[in-house]
């Protein structure tokens, strides 16, 4: 089966207005319902907001996990750490630096224990890499991950909103083989770049796939209502003979559960078109 899973909150009523935020009370209960949707896995999120609550920060809320994945077949294999968009690793304090690698230390290793695979680490909006200086720091931070990712097993996928080409430089400049690329429809399409020109560009060190929709204004949409050539975009994905994970990341309309659903049988024409079925592995 292919493992197509989805974004955690994404199954829970929208908190606050945003589209993005750990459902502190819910969580739990995403896993049977994602199980009864059909979905593989879901991707977690590690944010700044009720840090304190989030599942993934503690050896309890580790074994929770563990639990519900027993219970639900619900695995998590990929986390999405939107907490490093406001606590960057670059473009601060030495000191301020040294704390958050601290932490996505923590993380790397509690992350270890549910083999968690991919952490993803979003380099967009506050954290929108700026700059040689900027681009530089990013990666003398990162190596000060190397022998963590190694030891554990897992890996961190970077998800920039830099051109194709920069994009390229910085992970050329990393040249690590723990440290691959997320690859994200929407906001592909939503600054630009071409999927045939930008994942043959980067197809080698694409480990991770985000799957939405998106209109020329950047709003959310569900799949097949904005500006994203999917068939495009599963053509490219299918010639560099990608494995990974697909995650929808798309919005919950009047209905979650019922859009989710939509969603993630949008997408079975592509698989099949492209024979992606069976062959796409967590």
């Amino acid at each position: 089966m292919n493992k197509i899973g989805i974004m955690q909150g994404r199954l829970s009523p929208m908190i606050n207005n945003k589209l993005q935020a750990f459902p502190v009370g819910s969580w739990e209960s995403e896993f049977e319902k994602a199980s009864r949707l059909g979905f593989n896995c879901i991707e977690m999120i590690f944010e700044e907001d009720n840090l304190d609550k989030n599942p993934l920060y503690s050896s309890e809320g580790i074994l929770k996990i563990k639990n519900l994945i027993n219970k639900t077949n619900v695995n998590v294999y990929s986390i999405c750490a939107g907490y490093f968009i406001k606590n960057r690793l670059f473009g601060e304090s030495i000191k301020t630096i040294q704390e958050n690698i601290r932490i996505l230390k923590v993380l790397i290793n509690l992350c270890s224990s549910l083999h968690i695979k991919i952490i993803e680490i979003p380099c967009i909006e506050e954290s929108e890499i700026k700059g040689k200086d900027e681009m530089n720091e990013l990666v003398n931070s990162l190596k000060q991950l190397y022998p963590y990712l190694e030891r554990e097993k897992n890996s961190i996928a970077l998800e920039a909103s830099l051109p194709p080409l920069k994009f390229y430089k910085l992970i050329k400049l990393i040249n690590h083989p723990r440290i691959g690329i997320t690859y994200d429809t929407g906001n592909s399409s939503y600054f630009g770049h071409s999927p045939s020109k930008e994942i043959k560009l980067l197809g080698k060190w694409i480990s991770h796939v985000h799957i939405k929709d998106k209109t020329k204004h950047g709003e959310s949409v569900p799949l097949g209502e904005g500006n994203v050539d999917f068939d495009e975009v599963f053509k490219q994905l299918s010639d560099i003979n990608y494995k990974g994970l697909f995650i929808l990341e798309t919005p919950r309309g009047k209905n979650e559960l019922k859009s989710a659903l939509k969603n993630k049988e949008f997408l079975k024409p592509y698989f099949k078109k492209y024979g992606m079925v069976g062959k796409v592995q967590a």
